[in-house]
């Protein structure tokens, strides 16, 4: 072989042997970095959709995850999921402190045993007093509106003095006694919920330190055309409200593009695909208002679903829904929040717990969603 082939060849190995230890040391490199880097904080957040008296379904599903394992950094809730996620938020006031302290706060009185007491309040205690809230409290639609006569509403619209078909009295009395603006200001669990103003049509979300945060919960609630308007009298959100779910019905959106967590849990109401039966009475302004909302749901659902996954790929979203109308799946095709006893409260309790154990054996929550 020449001089001039050696020097050439001799080039070429120094080059590739320059070049081989390059990529050794930027792989190794990298390893290191991979190695040193910590592993992924998973921050989770729970969404909760809208649904009116079927989130007591809603209940269901929380208390099995509570137990399950669920801890979430995060609540969001619209509508009836705006009430969840607000009981969720105070009673988190209490984790860590005594069963103790709670009961004597919030039951006004001493756990049945003695060592009970001592017993520090968990999340799946909390998710049990969520559930007991809805088969306690929410036994009747007294529980929540007072429906207004006939005459009196005719009256009023004829004078421009209609402000709904019923009155929210005792949802707004229920709210009070349920929640306190201390122990929500407190609470270490950051929470929004959302409703619409109807001056400016835009979804707008009040955090648990908002002044008139309970009456967010109220005015989120309010069914459009069959329940009042919610005014908040001043502060930046001033104006008036209604239902949240006018905009968003599952508010993963909002989750999305403007919280921290990787990690988003939805529970709708409402199945992915709606098997419809016969309006019952179609003279009832309160099943035709839940069956346009049912229609509605659908879509607004899957169109906020595809846009997470489009605009937020390192974010993980699992959506825990029923398989079909929760008042078919109970046997209560004309369910509404006029129409519905104690007992329905408890199977949509149920079968929110059966639809939360099948999301679980499915894997749909594997990716860090469980403790």
């Amino acid at each position: 072989m020449g001089k001039e082939n050696r020097r050439v060849f001799n080039r070429r190995s120094a080059l590739q042997t320059l070049g081989t230890g390059i990529v050794g040391a930027l792989s190794a490199a990298q390893a290191r970095a991979q190695a040193d880097r910590p592993p992924e904080t998973k921050t989770r957040a729970l969404v909760l959709g809208g649904g009116s008296i079927k989130g007591a379904y809603q209940a269901g599903v929380i208390d099995a995850l509570l137990k399950k394992g669920f801890k979430p950094d995060y609540l969001y809730g619209i509508s009836v999921g705006s009430l969840n996620a607000a009981f969720l938020a105070d009673r988190a006031f209490f984790l860590g402190k005594t069963k103790a302290a709670y009961h004597a706060e919030i039951h006004h009185n001493a756990p049945a045993k003695s060592a009970q007491g001592e017993e520090i309040v968990d999340w799946p205690f909390i998710g049990g007093e969520l559930a007991a809230f809805w088969s306690d409290k929410v036994i009747a639609p007294k529980a929540l509106v007072k429906e207004i006569d006939s005459v009196g509403n005719l009256f009023n619209v004829l004078t421009s003095n209609f402000e709904g078909l019923v009155s929210v009295g005792p949802l707004r009395e229920l709210v009070g006694n349920t929640l306190k603006k201390e122990r929500l200001v407190a609470s270490p669990i950051p929470t929004s919920i959302g409703a619409v103003n109807i001056d400016t049509t835009l979804l707008t979300f009040a955090q648990k330190e908002e002044p008139y945060f309970r009456e967010f919960i109220i005015a989120s609630a309010a069914m459009p055309v069959a329940m009042p308007i919610v005014t908040i009298p001043d502060g930046p959100n001033k104006g008036r409200y209604c239902d949240g779910g006018a905009r968003s019905i599952l508010p993963i959106r909002r989750a999305a593009d403007h919280g921290p967590a990787n990690r988003l849990l939805s529970i709708a109401c409402q199945p992915d695909s709606q098997r419809y039966t016969p309006v019952e009475n179609p003279k009832n302004i309160f099943e035709l208002l839940t069956r346009v909302s049912d229609i509605a749901a659908d879509d607004i659902t899957a169109f906020d679903t595809d846009y997470v996954a489009r605009s937020h790929p390192g974010k993980v979203l699992a959506v825990i829904r029923p398989d079909r109308l929760v008042s078919i799946e109970i046997n209560r095709p004309n369910l509404s929040i006029t129409n519905f006893s104690a007992e329905d409260v408890k199977a949509m309790l149920d079968l929110g717990r059966r639809s939360a154990e099948e999301a679980i054996k499915r894997g749909d929550l594997n990716d860090g969603f469980l403790a």
